[in-house]
């Protein structure tokens, strides 16, 4: 019985991450694609890579293929080589949206790039939109 209790002690006071960062290696990049070992993340995740030069770009999941990963790269002529690490950056469809974007520039990621102070928004949305009922519809 005082194990049967210890076991039910520790798993009351487990407690489970939930910042699981999912990393893997560029195995084949043809200037545009990038193929890495597959992670589980589902196509629209952004991805940061590594590049030779130590910088770091955004590209995102697009499919897959044979347990790969496919990894659309954002930027052109980046620096990638075989074995740079790949990062999931955002697993998530949602954007922060709130009234102080009223009136700003954001880029395709929804970050500022104008060059007020930076908005403290508290609301998110799915970038694709709710569904309605369009018998609910104004």
């Amino acid at each position: 019985m005082l194990i049967a209790n210890q076991i039910i002690n520790n798993l009351q006071n487990y407690k489970i991450s939930k910042s699981i960062a999912y990393k893997s290696k560029i195995t084949k990049f043809d200037g545009k694609i990038v193929e890495c070992d597959a992670f589980p993340s589902p196509i629209g995740t952004i991805c940061n890579l590594d590049c030779s030069d130590k910088k770091k770009i955004t590209g995102e999941i697009i499919g897959f293929k044979e347990n790969k990963n496919l990894i659309a790269v954002h930027e052109q002529n980046a620096n990638l080589v075989s074995g740079s690490v790949i990062e999931v950056a955002n697993t998530t469809t949602d954007i922060e949206v709130g009234m102080e974007l009223l009136g700003r520039v954001v880029d395709a990621f929804g970050n500022v790039i104008d060059t007020g102070k930076q908005p403290t928004l508290a609301d998110t949305w799915p970038i694709s939109g709710k569904t309605i009922n369009p018998m609910h519809r104004k």
